[in-house]
């Protein structure tokens, strides 16, 4: 038989009805069915006891579990049903209803949804409070939120407990809110409770442990307050204040915008009634401070004002009460204001109420009153005093300029009226103004002071005073008066340094012609006197007025005296004249007495000489600044070179004097024999005399020079005295005497430069093997090089060329460019290619650069070679691994790098590419170590007598080849040079020798791996070999028959170390 659902068309069964079986499930014992179970005995069925059907594994039944089970199709469609109809049933029976539905929510499909629908719906539809409590309660024992219809309608009941004014009814709501949980709703609070009824609420919510309602009636507070406010305003000023006062009491913040409408209305009150509007409108929060609050601020403030009293104490309190008023309202104070605070300030001092005095400058100040002009007008120059005083000690700046303003217009009358008095009583107004901190030299002064400068020419003998104070800027404005006062005064004066003293007071800036006069004819008189202390005053006057003296005047004074010229000249330079005319004249003048001195000294002798020299010198002449120094320098070094020659005579004209004696006695024996006799005594006389005349020069030249031998001091300073007149001693000699030459060349030797150059351009080269310049070239070298060294100049120098860029003859048409930088000249010779040769010199003061360190020119070439900014692999890093492996092997390294290594041969491998082009030395390809870089090492000069043609490409070069080892065999190979090895693989076919490589990578897997400051390096030698000693491995491996077996080691030469950084 087939069943049906108990829910379908079909007959249902029979089942026994409890007394809620409309509402809930019952088995037929009237129990609840709303227990699911799944477990089922075996071979047990259970069938629905409403559809029939089976229950498959899960069945419904009550918890006694009597013989009554349900289908899960038939349990579901039961609640589904209930649900719908739960929706049309009044709300009592519907909210019991759903309870029961909720018991078995799990089993009925969108049960949370509808449910919630049912809960708002059955809120919404309540009509007292019992309803919502039931609501509110079936919520919770459902655990459903609170439906948004309860919070609206408990706000309702809440506002109308408010306005009913039923304390208790309110606290019974907010009680039942907070035991639910239940938020207050604003928009249900509405817009008509008041302010004191609002405050309750929050209070009473805060009371009773209810936030949200607390907050709720705290934001609508200023709703309220803000409507209260309006109304307030509509009733008047008086109560528009009291409710202002009353919500500022409930800490209500009237700044917020909610308050507009109520300030709006508050202002416009204000403004219809001024008279009681400034306490009010010192309350209006600034965001409200527009248009119609300024305005009705002002139309207050002038209504205020004019009810000022008069009298002066009460004006002061008046004005302080009204200033305070205006700073709280933040409007510009009436100028009314600050003319009325004018008065009570000119009022006080007028009074010498000083106390209310002080006391409305500094509320000028705080208010920053602009005074007016007519406040100071009527106040003398003794009260104007006292006011500039109280403004100083008040810090009030505008009384203060106003003070000092009335100050400047009661000094100037006082000052005209003192000129009609004369010097002494202006003058004592002056320092009365002085005092007052008065500035007369200012325009309005300028009246004063023109009537009193014509007064004083009146009046020279007291007016000297008076015009030293007249200010600068204000001698401008009547020139010619002053001029004519000033001349009068000075001309009243005896000495000459009383009007120098004077013309300083005077501030003048050119000097009186009568004063100019007055002070060339001291000047002359004082140079003629050699008086230096006069000299010294006087030509301060003249540097500090610009004051030209008349050449010929001093020249006629000094009387063409060195000494004195040169004396006169040290004092004014130190006066400080040296830009003057008249100086550059008389430096002329003195320079030409110098060199005339020395001239004249040069005829006489050596001490004369040096005295000449020192007195020069004595005067800060610089002997090649002189007119004609050029002539100075050979004819200083010849007279040296005289008196060396005479030196040199002196023994032979006594051996000659001796002969001479020997004549005459063999002339006497003459006069005993026949005329032959007497022939031969007159040929002895005349020899006789011949010897005589000889002794005698030689005589007169060493009586010209007699005296103790030439000091060194003296020969050394005539020496540079002539070196300072002309540098370059070769031009020096050129023009001494040719008898007088190698004497001179004998004194200048010391100083004559000598060039020499590195003719294969090697810096290195030994010092034997340096060739000198030609003396022209020499000459010309030396000359730049002063230059250089003088002047700083780092320019490339070419040299052998004439002003037109012609090459000089003694060039033979080689050019020379020289860089003294790197001390190095350019050689282009005929028919050769241009080379760079290292330059050294020889002078007094040694060799430049010295021997025994590295030429500037070598450090260019290692600098050149050296890894650039940000390469590791430099020398210094290879030098320091290099160190590092033959500290390993027990060799410490002792010489610094250029000794060991020649960084200038240094390549860098380890960017190149091999583009196929192939190289060959010695006859042998010669295989590019790519990837690595190369550190020379110094061995040009090592072997073959110095013949390096071995390290060439040409004819005679050797082969290059690599080898690997380790650090032990790299420091063995380096100290006592290569060995042969006991490890001979190959002797059979090549013999014993050493083994090397033409290929960089089969020496490489030899070299083992360092690490040195982080990088992982491996070090293999670069050596070049001679080729006829070269056997290739022919029998070995691939990698065997790259190798070269060199039987003799002296045949096989280390001339690099590679270094590459292995990952």
């Amino acid at each position: 038989m087939v069943k049906r659902c108990c829910f379908s068309n079909g007959a249902a069964k029979a089942t026994k009805v409890c007394p809620e079986a409309d509402d809930q499930l019952c088995c037929s014992e009237g129990h609840a069915i709303h227990q699911s179970r799944s477990d089922r005995p075996c071979c047990t069925r259970f069938d629905c006891s409403l559809c029939g059907d089976p229950c498959d594994n899960e069945r419904w039944c009550c918890d006694e579990d009597c013989n009554y089970d349900v289908c899960r199709l038939c349990f579901a469609g039961h609640y589904a049903t209930l649900l719908d109809k739960i929706k049309t049933e009044e709300p009592v029976r519907r909210l019991r209803q759903l309870v029961i539905v909720s018991d078995v929510r799990h089993a009925v499909l969108e049960f949370e949804s509808i449910a919630a629908d049912i809960l708002s719906n059955t809120a919404s539809e309540a009509e007292n409070l019992e309803d919502v409590l039931r609501v509110l309660k079936t919520s919770v024992d459902l655990g459903f939120p609170i439906p948004g219809p309860c919070s609206a309608k408990l706000t309702c009941f809440v506002r109308d407990s408010l306005a009913a004014d039923d304390l208790t009814a309110c606290v019974g709501l907010l009680k039942t809110a907070v035991e639910f949980q239940v938020s207050a709703s604003r928009e249900d609070l509405g817009c008509d409770l008041s302010v004191s009824q609002l405050r309750v609420l929050a209070n009473s919510s805060l009371e009773l442990g209810a936030p949200d309602w607390n907050q709720t009636a705290q934001l609508a507070l200023p709703h309220a307050g803000n409507r209260e406010l309006v109304a307030s305003a509509d009733s008047g000023l008086n109560s528009a204040m009291e409710k202002l006062r009353e919500l500022r009491d409930l800490r209500i913040d009237l700044a917020t915008t909610t308050f507009e409408q109520g300030w709006s209305a508050a202002i416009q009150r204000a403004a219809e009634t001024p008279d009681q509007a400034l306490d009010l409108l010192v309350l209006v929060p600034d965001r409200f401070r527009k248009d119609a609050f300024v305005a009705a601020s002002n139309a207050a403030l002038h209504l205020a004002i004019s009810l000022i009293p008069v009298e002066h104490s009460e004006r002061f309190e008046g004005l302080k009460n009204l200033t305070g008023t205006t700073a709280k309202l933040c409007v510009p104070l009436p100028e009314e204001c600050s003319v009325l605070l004018g008065e009570c300030v000119r009022d006080s001092i007028i009074q010498d109420d000083l106390a209310t005095c002080e006391a409305a400058v500094a509320l000028s100040a705080g208010c920053g009153v602009s005074v007016v002009a007519a406040s100071v007008k009527d106040l003398s120059f003794d009260q104007l005093q006292v006011l500039q005083e109280i403004s100083e000690k008040v810090g009030c700046s505008s009384w203060k300029e106003a003070a000092k303003n009335g100050l400047m217009e009661t000094g100037r009358e006082k000052l005209l009226g003192a000129t009609e008095e004369g010097c002494s009583r202006f003058m004592e107004v002056l320092d009365e103004l002085a005092a007052a901190s008065v500035d007369t030299s200012d325009s309005v002064f300028e009246p004063a002071w023109r009537a009193i400068v014509a007064v004083s020419v009146g009046e020279p003998a007291s007016s000297l005073d008076l015009l030293c104070a007249v200010p600068t800027g204000l001698r401008e404005s009547f020139p010619e008066e002053f001029q004519e006062a000033t001349e009068t005064a000075l001309s009243c004066l005896e000495h000459t340094s009383d009007m120098l003293e004077a013309s300083g007071r005077l501030r003048l800036v050119k000097l009186p012609q009568t004063v100019v006069t007055r002070l060339r004819e001291d000047i002359c008189a004082s140079a003629a006197a050699t008086d230096i202390e006069s000299l010294q005053t006087l030509l301060s006057a003249v540097a500090a007025f610009d004051v030209q003296l008349e050449t010929a005047e001093l020249e006629a004074a000094m009387g063409h005296h060195l000494q004195t010229c040169s004396l006169f000249l040290r004092v004014a330079i130190d006066a400080g004249c040296q830009e003057t005319t008249w100086m550059k004249d008389i430096t002329i003048i003195c320079s030409q007495l110098a060199v005339d001195e020395i001239k004249l000294a040069t005829s006489l002798d050596v001490a004369s000489l040096f005295e000449a020299v020192q007195a020069v010198q004595s005067v800060g002449l610089v002997l090649n600044s002189l007119p004609g120094s050029d002539e100075l320098a050979p004819m200083i070094v010849s007279l040296l070179a005289l008196h060396a020659a005479a030196d040199a005579r002196a023994g032979a004209g006594e051996i000659r004097s001796a002969e001479a004696r020997g004549g005459d006695a063999e002339a006497g024996v003459g006069d005993a024999g026949a005329t032959a006799g007497e022939a031969e005594a007159t040929a002895g006389d005349s020899e006789v005399n011949a010897c005589h005349a000889e002794t005698n020069c030689v005589n007169s030249a060493n009586a010209k020079f007699a005296g103790e031998p030439l000091s060194e001091n003296v020969r050394d300073t005539l020496v540079h005295a002539a070196l300072e007149c002309e540098p370059d001693p070769e031009k020096i000699l050129a023009s001494v005497a040719e008898d007088l030459q190698q004497s001179a060349y004998t004194l200048l030797s010391p100083y004559i430069s000598r060039w020499t150059f590195a003719p294969n351009g090697d810096a290195a080269l030994p010092d034997a093997r340096w060739q000198h310049f030609c003396a022209e070239a020499s000459r010309e070298i030396a000359a730049a090089f002063h230059k250089f060294k003088t002047f700083h100049d780092h320019r490339r120098v070419c040299i052998g060329v004439d002003s037109a860029g012609n090459p000089k003859s003694w060039t033979r048409g080689t050019t020379y460019s020289l860089d003294f930088n790197v001390m190095t000249c350019f050689l282009t010779e005929p028919g050769r290619r241009g080379r760079v040769v290292p330059l050294r010199v020889q002078s007094q003061d040694g060799v430049e650069p010295p021997p025994d360190k590295p030429h500037p020119y070598y450090l260019k070439q290692v600098q050149d070679k050296d890894a650039k900014d940000g390469d590791w692999m430099s020398n210094v890093f290879f030098f320091e691994a290099f160190t590092h492996a033959l500290e390993a092997a027990g060799i410490s390294v002792d010489k610094p790098a250029h000794e060991i290594f020649d960084f200038r041969w240094n390549e860098d491998f380890r960017e190149l590419q091999d583009t196929g082009k192939k190289m060959y030395r010695g006859g042998e390809e010669y295989r590019l170590p790519f990837g690595w870089k190369r550190f020379a090492v110094d061995v040009k000069g090592e072997y073959d007598d110095g013949d390096n043609k071995w390290l060439g490409s040409g004819d005679g070069s050797w082969a290059i080849a690599y080898h690997g080892t380790s650090e032990e065999g790299l420091a063995g190979i380096l100290a006592t040079g290569f060995r042969v090895g006991p490890r001979q693989k190959f002797a059979g076919e090549c013999g014993s020798g050493v083994y090397c490589t033409p290929f960089v990578e089969v020496a490489a897997d030899y070299a083992p791996r360092n690490n040195i400051r982080g990088h992982i390096i491996q070090i293999v030698l670069q050596l070049r070999i001679k080729p006829s000693a070269i056997k290739r491995v022919t029998t070995g491996t691939d990698f065997e028959n790259k190798y070269w077996v060199i039987n003799d080691p002296a045949d096989m030469r280390a001339y690099g170390a590679l270094i590459r950084q292995k990952d």
